[in-house]
């Protein structure tokens, strides 16, 4: 406690501060020196009377709470643990229990466990000896003041263990040794009450059991009532505060009111707005000060804060609260208005029919990974825009759901057709719109399925004259229409115009290209024809004969036809000759092959035996002594053109018949070689002198003789250089 000490400088105050010391000391109400001395002794700023501490009546222990307010009893929970008793209480407050019971029996015991020894007491009784757990049995001399067991004729009550047997037997009516207490009648018809009190202690079990001696009618008591035990105000400034607040703390968001506790009294003052946009905000602590309007200061339970928006109502007023607090296309965040994200601004962003949640870019996301503007990714089961199989088309975006469409029939021939595309537009059923993901499709023939059919699926859904192409009945083609479209002999797979190809390539209708070895229509070789059209296998006939004298002649032709046996038909590719001579080995064999096939005087001339001409019958035929192929007639020719009996063509260098002269003629017959022959000296004076005639003949040194082409002289003087000489050149 602290004390203060007044000095004086005059025997009147010191006179006075004695008298007042004694006044405090000597007077029952008298407050502790710090409630009088003037001084803020805790710094709260409140200085005696006006400080909590000092107030209200000061020192002694009285009985506070209120009754029916106080738990300082709780339901134990007991019924059964110690039986007979019907309830168990609590104690966790020192005071005083009341029990108002009416004429009936009512056990009321108190059981106490100090230093792990157990008591139990009756209501109005002292104390009693340690009696162990469970309620054992009481020692016999305490028989006595707790009231005779099975004394006929009185209200008594009894105390049974958890097995039923008798432990405590004491009387409540008054009689014996517990006095009774007052009594005092209540309406008409109703019993007396009496009350019986008893003081407890924290920990304490009070049992009640309103059973008399194990029978099993109810019985009643009226109420039971707490008193808690309190110690008046010690009268001290320099007491701890305790604080409490309707709020949370420096709340500024909530009025609130704060209540400040010292000893038995407080002050409590309540948040409130200094100005539109000022709170001063009160809060817990156990160290307040108060201004002299009795309310703390800033600092000291006070804060005066700034609010964001406004002050109302002695709390700040966020901007808003909910989302209609907040101007169109903005939304309330943590009491403040901002702009509405692309996935809650009810605007469709993307143009893709779909808002807010419904659209995948806003699903299965957080934050700024939610937004509406997000590119599609996009497929396609049947390829895409494919009127002609069912599909399903996949449309995702961002981390969503993914949509999907499957293509089904709006009626029987129209399709409703989905397709991938990275630009989708939604519908109300959630599916694409027509242009941006959907086509409507007038199938051709039936829509079924999901999907435009087709005509057919195999040949005989068609006519027998038609079969199915691509899903359409179309004319069957050239080849595998049975038949023989180009009037070849030939029909479907057999015509080459049928083979080794496909489509629109395989017609009968084309043209043959054909080669033949010997040439064509040739009789007398034999030779093997080719028949080819488009990519097929090349047919081919081999000339034959038929017998010794008729021969089968296969020929190259563009317009074959052919028979059962796979070869051309006569006038079509094939014809018969009856040979000459005979038919062996596929062709019309001649009547030689070589001229000793022919007689003596004849010679094979293209497979005949004819006479030999005038250059190959070693005979001189004009005379020039010449003969066959030694004949120019003969040479450099062929055929008729050559012939001996043809004239010379003749020329001589010298002018003729010239000896003073060298010379040399030459003598030319049709195409032969020409044959020379130069003037020579057959001796110094016999000169041999060639001349040009028509009618030269030769010798077998293949020049002229004498009279046809050739003539000797015999010189004047001599024969010199092919000429007779002159005597003289110079005199």
């Amino acid at each position: 406690m602290k004390q203060k000490y007044v000095c004086c400088n005059s025997l009147k105050n010191l006179l006075t501060a004695i008298l007042f010391f004694i006044a405090l000391v000597f007077t029952s109400n008298a407050f502790a020196v710090e409630c009088t001395d003037s001084v803020d002794n805790d710094n709260d700023g409140l200085i005696d009377a006006n400080d909590l501490g000092c107030q209200g009546e000061c020192g002694t222990t009285y009985y506070c709470g209120d009754s029916t307010t106080d738990r300082s009893m709780t339901d134990g929970n007991e019924k059964g643990r110690e039986v007979p008793f019907t309830t168990v209480y609590n104690v966790t407050n020192d005071g005083e229990v009341t029990l108002e019971m009416k004429n009936d029996d009512v056990v009321f015991v108190l059981k106490r466990v100090e230093d792990g020894k157990t008591y139990v007491i009756g209501i109005c009784n002292e104390w009693v000896d340690e009696v162990g757990s469970d309620l054992a049995p009481l020692p016999v001399n305490q028989s006595t003041a707790l009231g005779a067991v099975g004394s006929g004729g009185r209200n008594e009550a009894a105390v049974y263990d958890r097995n039923g047997n008798l432990q405590i037997h004491f009387p409540v009516d008054g009689s014996h040794t517990c006095p009774q207490a007052a009594r005092s009648d209540t309406s008409a018809g109703r019993t007396t009450v009496a009350q019986r009190s008893v003081k407890v202690k924290k920990g304490d079990k009070i049992y009640i059991n309103t059973r008399h001696e194990k029978d099993p009618s109810a019985r009643e008591h009226n109420g039971i009532s707490f008193r808690k035990t309190c110690t008046k105000n010690p009268c001290l400034e320099t007491q701890a505060y305790t604080s409490t607040e309707t709020d949370n703390g420096k709340d500024y968001k909530n009025k609130g009111t704060t209540t400040y506790t010292k000893g038995l009294k407080s002050i409590s003052v309540t948040d409130y707005c200094v100005s539109d946009t000022v709170l001063a905000e009160y809060y817990k602590t156990t160290t307040p000060k108060f201004g002299s309007d009795k309310k703390p200061t800033e600092g000291n339970g006070l804060v005066k804060y700034t609010c964001a928006y406004r002050c109302s109502a002695g709390a700040c007023i966020p901007q808003c609260t909910k989302d209609s607090d907040c101007q169109s296309g903005y939304k309330c965040s943590n009491e403040v208005c901002v702009k509405k994200s692309e996935c809650e601004d009810g605007v469709d962003n993307d143009g893709d029919g779909l808002t807010d949640s419904k659209d995948p870019g806003c699903q299965n996301c957080s934050g700024s990974a939610c937004k509406e503007n997000q590119s599609y990714t996009s497929s396609d089961t049947d390829g895409g825009n494919n009127p002609d199989k069912k599909g399903t088309a996949t449309y995702k975006k961002g981390s969503g759901t993914a949509k999907t469409a499957t293509d089904t029939c709006e009626s029987d021939k129209v399709l409703v057709e989905y397709y991938n595309t990275t630009n989708p537009k939604f519908g109300s059923n959630g599916k694409p719109v027509s242009g941006r993901g959907m086509k409507k499709h007038t199938c051709e023939f039936t829509c079924a399925e999901g999907a435009c059919q087709p005509q057919c699926k195999v040949d005989s859904d068609c006519p027998s004259n038609e079969k199915c192409i691509e899903g359409r009945c179309v004319a069957k083609g050239e080849c595998e229409d049975g038949v023989d479209n180009d009037g070849d002999g030939l029909t479907d797979s057999k015509d080459p115009g049928c083979q080794n190809c496909s489509g629109s390539a395989c017609k009968e209708n084309q043209s043959y290209t054909s080669s033949d070895t010997d040439g064509g229509n040739n009789p007398d070789k034999k030779g093997t024809a080719t028949y080819k059209k488009g990519s097929g296998t090349a047919k081919t006939a081999t000339d034959t004969c038929e017998s010794d004298k008729v021969l089968v002649e296969y020929y190259n032709t563009t317009n074959p036809k052919f028979g059962s046996n796979g070869k051309p038909v006569s006038g079509r590719g094939m014809k018969k000759h009856t040979c000459e001579f005979t038919c062996a080995e596929g062709a019309c064999q001649p009547q030689c092959k070589v001229d000793p096939d022919c007689p003596s005087n004849e010679k094979c001339v293209e497979g005949r035996c004819v006479a030999k001409g005038e250059c190959e019958d070693g005979v001189d035929n004009d005379g020039d002594g010449l003969t066959d192929s030694k004949d120019p007639g003969c040479q450099n020719c062929s055929g008729s053109a050559c012939k001996e009996n043809q004239s010379y063509t003749s020329s001589d260098t010298d002018g003729g018949n010239n000896p003073d002269k060298k010379g040399t003629a030459t003598y030319k017959k049709g195409s032969g070689t020409a044959k020379t022959a130069t003037d020579t000296c057959e001796s110094d004076k016999v000169l041999v002198e060639y001349y040009n005639t028509t009618n030269p003949k030769f010798g077998s040194n293949g020049k002229p003789v004498s009279g046809r082409g050739m003539k000797k002289h015999t010189c004047e003087f001599t024969c010199a250089e092919g000429a007779c000489q002159p005597q003289c050149k110079v005199d």
